[in-house]
């Protein structure tokens, strides 16, 4: 057994070995840094994932490896052992949450056969909780299905928040899949909650407890042609899609930059007054110039507009990334919680496409105008509803359908086949879960998080608007980022191994080890990558052990001959 450094100037395991022919893992962990330890961010007892979702953020890939419940013990009492002698607890230096810590990356770890031990093991161990962030795993899997009943029963103390992610991006929630299909992937995700509602009783519902997150794809839409981005009568004026925005002044926003408060967003210049037309009419590359320039007279006279179409007023910022100048059109939430986004992207050097990204949160908006018929506020919560009051809203999501029809026919398509699809899942999820309509109207349960951030396997649908991997594309990501740590944090993790494979062999966020072992990684918080944010590689290690300690499944087929993806259908 070996401990060495990957990619720096020290080897430990030259280190271990002056004072050890056969290094016990203990041994090897002695040699690491202590932040290692005191800034241990993720603990992962397994790699790899079976969903294999569209927009993975985290390029999970679905051959799986994983400790056993020995690997897994070995690993927890090597580490406690160190721990002890040095006397330090995990992850106290570390600025958010150094009270728990985080078994997942590119894995769900809620298909982890052994997640009881793992966190009986953290809590009597390392006095530490664990989040448990899923899917939803097989119900037909009744070992995982009597080890989630067993979390539940035995350890809901080691948990500090369980959260459930629906997207449509998870392939299960498809039709047309060989493996899976979405009715099964529904049972499977009700199954989840009816398992963990004590869980939910018990921690409270809320983003850092217990939840269901809405994650929704982006709507953009990109030209090979540059921004039109132009002045007509001295009026600024920008097109792009269906969309005109005709500044009220003769004058175009300053260039913005983003002040961040307890409030949320800040920008140190103020937004200018525009007029927002939106209509298909616009589409045509000459026809939109002829519109233009009459509405810019119509709308400077005061007079009505005779289009196909709908005017708004809104505040427009001018705002950049590395990649260059964008405008971004209400950035923020609005004063009663909704969200009306939508940002516009010249083409530059470093951008290869223009185009729009309507980011406005629709299901959000669509609870808040529900609530508001009731004369309640966005976070109001709704104890006495029924599943009429749910109905309620999708009626108003079906109308938006209908309008944007006449206008947007790209944002009508994306309600009808984006919203609407997880708005009825949740409902259909919810109800076969036993629990009541008001959770579906509780913001602190039902979270509408709006589009994927650019992170991962994400980067396809932003369609050329964005090309470098991980960098924001609006004040809301910016946001995200804002709240992450600002110190490296650390990862701990299965390696891949294979005895065939180059060691420069990369497997999603993973490199190939030539023997089993566990990865420790410092990772810069922003990206969760071994490298800061100018290239510099971080501090990697690996420390080698048994093979006996590992398992691994080796693709899609064989996790779903296991049962260890939800959706699969009964055999």
């Amino acid at each position: 057994m070996m401990a060495k450094e990957v990619n720096t100037l020290t080897n430990l395991s030259q280190l271990a070995e002056k004072s050890s022919n056969n290094p016990s893992l203990t041994e090897q962990l002695r040699l690491l840094p202590e932040e290692a330890f005191t800034r241990m961010r993720i603990l992962q007892p397994e790699i790899g994932c079976g969903n294999v979702c569209a927009d993975c953020s985290q390029l999970a890939n679905p051959s799986i490896w994983s400790l056993t419940t020995e690997g897994l013990n070995h690993l927890m009492t090597s580490i406690a052992t160190v721990a002890d002698e040095s006397a330090i607890k995990l992850g106290y230096k570390r600025e958010r949450h150094p009270d728990t810590i985080f078994p997942y990356l590119d894995n769900d770890i809620g298909s982890y056969p052994f997640l009881s031990e793992f966190l009986q093991r953290l809590s009597q161990n390392f006095g530490i909780k664990a989040k448990m962030t899923t899917i939803g795993w097989s119900r037909h899997n009744q070992q995982l299905q009597e080890m989630h009943e067993r979390i539940n029963q035995k350890n809901l103390d080691a948990l500090t928040a369980v959260s459930f992610s629906l997207t449509s991006y998870t392939r299960a929630l498809r039709f047309g899949q060989k493996l899976t299909n979405p009715e099964d992937y529904i049972a499977d995700l009700a199954n989840a909650l009816k398992t963990y509602q004590p869980a939910i009783n018990s921690l409270g519902t809320g983003k850092e407890s217990g939840c269901v997150t809405l994650r929704f794809k982006p709507l953009v839409n990109s030209y090979e042609d540059g921004l039109d981005d132009n002045y007509i009568d001295e009026f600024h004026v920008i097109h792009s899609g269906p969309y005109l925005l005709i500044s009220k002044k003769k004058q175009k926003p300053p260039e913005t930059s983003i002040i961040f408060s307890r409030d949320g967003l800040v920008f140190d210049q103020p937004g200018l007054d525009y007029f927002v037309i939106i209509s298909d009419n616009l589409t045509g590359k000459h026809k939109w110039k002829e519109v233009a320039r009459s509405a810019v007279h119509s709308l400077s006279n005061g007079d009505s507009l005779n289009l196909d179409g709908t005017v708004k007023e809104s505040k427009l910022f001018l705002l950049s990334n590395s990649e260059g100048q964008y405008y971004a059109l209400d950035p923020d939430f609005q004063e009663d919680g909704s969200f009306k986004g939508k940002f516009f992207y010249p083409k530059t050097e470093k951008r290869p496409r223009s185009g729009y990204n309507d980011s406005e949160r629709y299901f959000l908006n669509s609870l808040i105008k529900y609530k508001k018929s009731l004369g309640l506020r966005s976070y109001d919560l709704l104890p006495n509803a029924k599943w009429e009051d749910v109905n309620g809203v999708i009626e108003i999501l079906e109308k938006k359908v209908d309008e944007l029809s006449k206008y947007d026919r790209k944002a009508s398509e994306y309600i009808r086949d984006e919203v609407l699809l997880l708005v009825k899942t949740l409902k259909n999820v919810l109800q076969l879960a036993g629990y009541p309509p008001s959770y579906f109207f509780d913001p602190n349960f039902t979270v509408d998080t709006g589009q994927v951030l650019n992170q991962g396997r994400a980067i396809k649908d932003f369609k050329g608007i964005v090309v470098t991997p991980n960098l924001p594309t609006n004040p809301q990501h910016v946001r995200v980022i804002n709240t992450w740590e600002k110190e490296t944090v650390w990862r701990w993790a299965v390696a891949p191994f294979s005895r065939n494979s180059k060691s420069s062999s990369v497997v999603g966020k993973n490199v190939f080890a030539i023997k089993p072992g566990i990865v420790i990684q410092e990772l810069n918080p922003a990206t969760l990558l071994p490298f800061t944010s100018e290239g510099k590689k971080l501090r990697e290690f690996i420390v080698e052990t048994d093979e006996v300690y590992f398992e691994h499944i080796n693709g899609r087929q064989e996790l779903v001959q296991k049962k260890r993806i939800p959706g699969i259908p009964i055999s």
